[in-house]
């Protein structure tokens, strides 16, 4: 990430306040902790906008759900704690229908959706997206609930891990841009090709985030073995042998060729 030094070389340094910041330099050092949005400074150029791209973007992209002016939008935010600052796109509330539900129990859970609305210290809460949860495992009864639901108008969530069940009911109910929930390890493949042919968004799930294979892993070993090892942003990983406190030089793994245990 850009220090606010290098930020500020690229900003007009009008010092104009602008962007709610009595100086550039101001604006950088806020810039630099992601806690303010690039595009808040509305003299920045073109190319300087190409140069701060990375430094500027939060660390969270944006994920909208649904579309209209009831959407949900999540992520997009330049804090990690409520304390540092407002949350601009809040923790969204949601009711869970099952497709199994009956008639009456389905039409409770709607009107209660249309009901519920209260205040909280100077809010106005209530909800804001509706699910529908798989638990027929029949693709023609889930994507009939999923459009009786969708009379609500909220944003919807549909709750399945069968990707031919996902694709029915949005297809066949016209839902725009639900947020599909949810991936696990055994489906991922299935399911994000079905997320990116729906243009829809996909949620993950796993008991465990150390559970899913998108981190290197070690090499096969003995069970005799325990192989510690390293990671550096600028170079490479390296492994050794020993405990995970053994405090051993680091070498570079053995090749598969060496033979080496």
């Amino acid at each position: 990430m850009a220090t606010a030094i290098e930020i500020f070389k690229h900003l007009p340094k009008k010092n104009c306040g602008k962007c709610n910041f009595p100086t550039c330099l101001a604006f950088a050092m806020q810039l630099a902790n992601q806690k303010v949005k690039l595009s808040d400074c509305p003299l920045v150029s073109e190319e300087a906008k190409a140069k701060l791209e990375a430094s500027s973007a939060p660390p969270i992209r944006l994920v909208t759900i649904g579309d209209g002016p009831k959407k949900v939008e999540l992520g997009d935010e330049t804090e990690l704690y409520r304390h540092e600052k407002k949350f601009f796109h809040p923790t969204r509330y949601c009711i869970v229908i099952s497709d199994q539900a009956d008639d009456e129990e389905a039409g409770s859970k709607l009107r209660r959706i249309s009901e519920l609305s209260f205040e909280r210290v100077g809010q106005t809460l209530a909800m804001d997206m509706v699910a529908v949860r798989d638990d027929s495992g029949d693709d023609t009864k889930f994507a009939a609930m999923v459009s009786r639901a969708s009379a609500a108008g909220l944003p919807m969530v549909l709750m399945s891990d069968r990707p031919e069940a996902l694709r029915k009911a949005v297809k066949e109910t016209g839902v725009k841009r639900p947020l599909l929930y949810a991936a696990n390890e055994a489906n991922i493949d299935a399911m994000a090709a079905a997320a990116k042919e729906l243009q829809c968004p996909l949620a993950l799930r796993a008991g465990d985030l150390n559970a899913w294979p998108i981190w290197p892993r070690p090499p096969e070993r003995p069970a005799s073995t325990i192989w510690c090892s390293t990671w550096r942003p600028r170079g490479p990983r390296t492994w050794w042998r020993g405990t995970p406190s053994c405090g051993r030089t680091p070498s570079r793994r053995p090749s598969a060729a060496s033979g080496t245990r």
